[in-house]
């Protein structure tokens, strides 16, 4: 979006999710991560906002009870990536409402709405706000 200095790439952690329970986790590829690290490298040196879209959250959470499995030695995600190029990462599915989690690196980290929800996320140069909450 030349006319906002915005580049939103869209990641697939899809790649290892078979019918396998212990498949069912993110992943990103060394060639995809590589990939995208070079695609978003100009959009950086020209202060352009990086946003990444991606299926699965990158942190670990749990869920029904269990930890929900990760990568081999937690490597092969979002975060292989994003770290140094990306401003902001949205994920689905998530709760929605007012959450923005922070992983390591220090990227800002936003689950998609919840089913039957809709949210708007207004960045500007002092942060960022969520607005939620809402049935759509």
């Amino acid at each position: 979006m030349p006319q906002l200095r915005v580049a939103v790439a869209g990641l697939n952690s899809t790649m290892v999710v078979s019918h396998r329970p212990e498949d069912h986790y993110g992943w990103i590829g060394e060639a995809q991560a590589a990939w995208f690290a070079k695609q978003l490298r100009p959009f950086e040196d020209s202060g352009w906002l990086r946003v990444g879209i991606v299926r699965h959250d990158p942190r670990p959470r749990w869920w029904a009870g269990q930890l929900r499995p990760h990568p081999p030695a937690g490597r092969g995600h979002a975060r292989s990536v994003a770290g140094p190029r990306l401003n902001l990462l949205l994920h689905g599915p998530g709760s929605g409402g007012s959450i923005i989690d922070v992983l390591a690196s220090g990227l800002p980290v936003v689950p998609a709405a919840a089913s039957g929800r809709e949210e708007i996320i207004e960045v500007t140069v002092c942060g960022m706000v969520l607005r939620g909450d809402q049935t759509a």
